[in-house]
């Protein structure tokens, strides 16, 4: 089966929060949605930041989200068309 024109193209990057020599930190993936005619990014998802279901991890899920819809023009609450 073959991808769709218009699927994203997906960057990932992978950094550690609050490393200090004391503390191993916590690790975090970020996932980039990248629009395949604009080259901008579109969508933003944290793939890995802290426990799964714990505050930090949660926190995350829903930044990515809201994110998301800021570069694509909606409302970060309510995901409605600001345009």
């Amino acid at each position: 089966m073959s991808k769709p024109p218009t699927r994203l193209r997906a960057n990932s990057v992978s950094f550690t929060l609050g490393a200090d020599g004391t503390s191993d930190g916590h690790p975090v993936t970020v996932n980039l949605g990248i629009h395949p005619d604009t080259g901008q990014i579109v969508e933003l998802a944290f793939c890995e930041a802290g426990k799964i279901g714990l505050g930090l991890h949660l926190l995350f899920a829903e930044l990515g989200l809201k994110i998301s819809r800021i570069l694509q023009g909606r409302d970060p609450e309510t995901g409605e068309d600001v345009s």
